[in-house]
């Protein structure tokens, strides 16, 4: 990818971590949002997990049908670990919410 690493190694990989985490947890967010109450089912983070691993599919496909772009492997790989984490926030989040009431 094209991301600067700032001398740090895997620095791009942490930005896509980073990024596809803050995607899955705002995606998953969104819908708790519109429907009022928090209803996390196995749906919506199938759902979730299914578009933004594909979103990342699709982009490293893109790149690699640039001339000037790479695709990479390591990519989809850091998108999948950072909608995994994303997932498992919400998971958590929602797990320890139900717990209190």
């Amino acid at each position: 990818s094209g991301l600067p690493s700032y001398g740090i190694r895997f620095a791009d990989k942490i930005v896509h971590i980073v990024m596809y985490f803050a995607f899955t947890v705002a995606f998953l967010v969104d819908g708790f949002c519109r429907i009022g109450r928090i209803c996390l089912s196995s749906r919506s983070l199938w759902q979730a997990a299914t578009i933004a691993i594909a979103l990342g599919v699709a982009m490293e496909a893109v790149q690699w049908a640039l001339p000037y772009r790479t695709a990479s492997i390591y990519d989809i790989v850091a998108n999948t670990i950072g909608t995994a984490l994303g997932i498992f926030a919400i998971f958590t989040i929602h797990l320890i919410s139900n717990k209190h009431k």
